[in-house]
């Protein structure tokens, strides 16, 4: 991949503006960004971590990876193509990932075409129509879950009601929920799952859908375990999801300008 000489203003103001819509534990907004030539550094905000809810600072990474995926979305529509390298310096543990940018071309295809959906895509705290996802749709957003190196397992009546008893109870519509898991554990697979719930956040979105997140039960050691056995035993939960059609549109949560979280341009 060639890379470019630099950024423009313009551009790291379209890069930056697209991470920070990313969805994160409380909004928290646990990110920082650093711009290097055709390298942007997406990096933890300690001061903006939740130690009690997210001790490991599991929650934190993953939504650090989803801004990484916001990124790389923007940057496909700008005409660069992107790499990135999970934790890409280990004597520096705050930098959860580095995104190279090429030199600048057509806009990719496929990522590309997701750019819409970043500032319609929202957590959504309603209720939801009496509306079942097709199974058509679902697969994409599995495929999108896969194109990023992880599964989105939908749950059966049967799991959901085992997921209940686990302690996460999930009400009634016939909304679609699916556990997020990677075949990893560790900081660099919390980045790739963030990636991975992006992606299928904004294709989703595509498909006029919203999604809401029942986490509790994945910050507590224990009932994580239990989550892990109930969709196999192989993969680690990383986020339960529940996908469906909005009763009624809710605003999105505020964001903090991306400039309040950008430390250097070298």
């Amino acid at each position: 991949m060639n890379s470019t000489s630099g950024l423009t203003d313009d551009e790291v103001d379209i890069l930056l503006a697209a991470a920070v819509t990313a969805p994160s534990l409380h909004n928290t907004q646990p990110w920082r960004f650093e711009v290097h030539g055709p390298v942007v550094d997406v990096l933890l905000d300690e001061k903006r971590s939740l130690p009690a809810e997210d001790p490991a600072g599991r929650a934190a990474r993953i939504a650090l990876g989803a801004a990484v995926f916001n990124i790389r979305v923007a940057a496909a529509m700008l005409g660069h193509e992107s790499l990135v390298a999970p934790d890409p310096d280990p004597q520096y543990p705050e930098m959860a990932a580095r995104v190279f940018l090429a030199r600048r071309e057509a806009p990719v295809p496929v990522l590309s075409g997701l750019y819409g959906e970043l500032h319609r895509r929202h957590t959504h705290h309603g209720a939801l129509l009496e509306r079942a996802v097709s199974p058509k749709v679902l697969q994409k957003l599995d495929e999108a879950a896969q194109s990023e190196g992880a599964r989105l397992q939908w749950l059966c009546q049967t799991e959901l009601t085992q997921l209940g008893a686990i302690g996460q109870a999930v009400d009634g519509t016939p909304s679609a929920t699916g556990v997020l898991s990677t075949r990893d554990e560790h900081t660099a697979a919390w980045v790739q799952a963030g990636q991975a719930l992006q992606r299928v956040l904004l294709v989703a979105t595509s498909y006029d859908l919203t999604a809401s997140f029942f986490n509790q039960v994945l910050e507590r050691t224990a009932s994580r375990f239990q989550v892990r056995e109930l969709i196999g035993g192989r993969l680690w939960p990383q986020m339960v999801i529940r996908i469906g059609y909005p009763a009624q549109p809710n605003g999105r949560t505020p964001r903090r300008d991306w400039r309040d979280s950008f430390d250097q341009w070298f």
